[in-house]
């Protein structure tokens, strides 16, 4: 009984503490300047955290999810050339789809497969540089994030994940601009 309700202490600890990630993650897109340093600063304290909640959650395309996303903006922090960028990212995501396979991740969360198209997506997003190519970045970032939110309403509605609702809060959130975006260019 009184591991029943640790457990639960400690998981009601990890959302709220998940919520805080989102929420620095939102004021970051919302209020900052766009590639400001206080942006990526905010950013990088935001997946730490959001990167935390999910290892404890044992959430592995979250986590995957964060680990690209770490890589990124450090690399950004100390302005690494896009190609040094673009390429690191790429390695973090086949390293990471690989260990997925290698332990048969698929076969357990069938779903997974939309989170790693978004993770995916998303990691293409933050690896091409916006001046350069800022259709396919708004492309990458607007349906990555909308993959990765769908998989974390159907892991939260199938496997009542609590912390996936986060995610999907999330983003959702970090579809919208993007998507603005390109339904301006394209329409």
């Amino acid at each position: 009984m009184m591991k029943r309700k640790a457990n639960k202490l400690k998981s009601n600890l990890f959302f709220v503490f998940g919520i805080i990630g989102m929420a620095a993650a939102i004021f970051g897109v919302t209020f900052l300047p766009l590639a400001s340093l206080l942006q990526r600063e905010v950013f990088l304290v935001a997946v730490i955290i959001l990167l935390i909640v999910a290892e404890a959650s044992k959430q592995k395309i979250l986590e995957a999810i964060e680990i690209v996303l770490f890589i990124g903006i450090v690399l950004a922090l100390f302005s690494v050339s896009q190609y040094v960028t673009l390429t690191a990212i790429a390695i973090s995501v086949v390293i990471l789809v690989a260990y997925l396979l290698k332990i048969h991740y698929y076969n357990k969360e069938p779903i997974g497969v939309i989170g790693t198209v978004g993770f995916v997506l998303l990691a293409i997003g933050y690896g091409v540089n916006t001046g350069n190519a800022i259709l396919l970045n708004s492309f990458a970032f607007s349906f990555g994030a909308i993959a990765v939110a769908i998989y974390s309403l159907m892991a939260f509605i199938l496997y009542k994940v609590r912390v996936q609702i986060i995610w999907f809060i999330l983003n959702v959130a970090f579809a919208i601009g993007p998507l603005i975006y390109l339904l301006t260019v394209l329409l």
